[in-house]
């Protein structure tokens, strides 16, 4: 059941990226380019699917509820972080880099 959470909610985000992109867009945003907006929602899956690999090793020597547990806490922080962004280039490192690194820290 944690499982199915997890994915729930990390894939859940960084598959609905495009609507927090036209809010970006149309109400915080205004003046950022559509290009620099996209990037921020491609940074976060890239860096999930590229530390995907260090996971393994991070749950082998800690615990796996140790690993998921630090990665929760990164995720809430980045989310909470890019709420209060105020610029594009916090929102690619809140967003876009901590939130990307989180589900596998």
């Amino acid at each position: 059941m944690s499982s199915f959470l997890i994915h729930f909610c990390v894939f859940g985000v960084q598959y609905a990226y495009g609507v927090y992109q036209q809010y970006y867009q149309q109400q915080k945003f205004q003046t950022a380019s559509r290009s620099a907006l996209s990037l921020v929602g491609a940074a976060g899956p890239a860096l999930m699917h590229m530390s995907g690999a260090f996971a393994g090793i991070l749950a082998e020597r800690f615990s796996f509820r140790s690993v998921v547990l630090a990665g929760t806490l990164i995720m809430t922080t980045s989310m909470v972080l890019a709420s209060w962004a105020t610029e594009v280039w916090q929102l690619a490192i809140t967003q876009g880099f901590l939130f990307g690194l989180g589900p596998f820290a």
